[in-house]
């Protein structure tokens, strides 16, 4: 892991349980070559009249302050220029997230000072995919408007009330990561169900960690990236809520996959051709209304679920049901 050292801007690489402490920040990016990247910053003194310099600064000056000798922004702390590393960062992204003893969230479109508590709530940062597992990996995540000014924490009594209901993501969840594994494939699905990235693919590799599932980059698959997914949670799972998702409206088909390559496999019911995607949901956006669902666990009956050659096998249960007729 690349970390950079708070007071010098040196970026140093550990291994293991050599990693030191450290604090990391969760952001929106900016429009392109407006960041600082992992070459810039070999050169601290010449990124100084970059726009995404002074999220580096924010972020290293109050490091010091609470302490740490180094922190974390995937900027320039990931070389995004070699492949096999930016493949590695992403897999490994929730892991350095959960590591972190703090996450420093800066919302740098909003003023909390010039506004009421629900401006916050108003911030892109609720709305973008990666920041996702950020909210939820790290236990402390402490948040900032533009000005670095301290809103408070996700466990904040009030802060995590609006964030649940924002967001869906029950209360134990924020308070205890590992609870996330306790709810459905469904429910988790759920929670990314309003968020957009700006590549496609994004949408799919930023869920990696919700899923504790790892697979290989390949930007230029699109929307596929997503079916990937699921399939490789269904091997590792017998979770059959990854299947309890509902067809798009086409309003939303078309606000979601705007190009006509992706939109044609699209049908006249506002769903997806059963060929382009068999069983798999084409987007987080149709669990949309999977938030409730919950998983049997222990209780369920053992359940087979297998794919081959892209054909999904399921060996379900059946239960006995009575319908009660009301009529007198």
């Amino acid at each position: 892991m690349r970390l950079l050292d708070v007071h010098t801007l040196e970026l140093r690489t550990f291994y293991g349980d050599a990693i030191p402490q450290y604090a990391i920040l969760s952001h929106n990016w900016l429009h392109d070559g407006e960041e600082v990247t992992f070459q810039q910053i070999q050169h601290p003194e010449e990124c100084r009249g970059i726009l995404g310099f002074r999220k580096v600064e924010l972020l290293c000056d109050q490091a010091k302050k609470d302490g740490f000798a180094y922190a974390w922004i995937d900027t320039c702390c990931i070389d995004k220029a070699n492949s096999s590393e930016l493949s590695e960062a992403i897999n490994s992204m929730f892991e350095w997230y959960r590591r972190s003893k703090v996450c420093y969230a800066y919302l740098g479109d909003i003023d909390y000072t010039t506004h009421s508590g629900d401006v916050v709530m108003g911030s892109r940062w609720w709305s973008r995919a990666w920041t996702l597992q950020e909210l939820i990996a790290p236990r402390r995540v402490v948040f900032f408007d533009r000005n670095w000014v301290l809103i408070g924490t996700k466990r904040y009594r009030r802060i995590a009330k609006r964030i649940t209901d924002v967001t869906g993501i029950p209360r134990e969840v924020l308070r205890v990561p590992r609870f996330m594994f306790t709810k459905s494939i469904a429910q988790r699905m759920s929670w990314a169900a309003k968020r957009q990235a700006t590549r496609a693919e994004d949408v799919a590799y930023s869920l990696l960690g919700i899923f504790d599932v790892h697979m290989p980059m390949q930007y230029g698959e699109g929307t596929r990236a997503f079916v990937r997914l699921q399939s490789e949670i269904l091997k590792s799972t017998n979770d059959l809520s990854l299947f309890a998702w509902s067809y798009l409206e086409e309003s939303t088909v078309k606000e979601i996959f705007g190009s006509e390559k992706e939109f044609e496999n699209h049908d006249i019911f506002g769903g997806f051709a059963e060929s382009a995607y068999g069983m798999y949901a084409p987007h987080p956006k149709c669990f949309e209304r999977s938030g409730t669902l919950a998983s049997c666990g222990q209780h369920a009956p053992s359940t087979a679920v297998t794919e081959t050659n892209g054909a999904v096998y399921l060996e379900l249960h059946l239960i006995p049901y009575t319908l009660i007729s009301l009529r007198g």
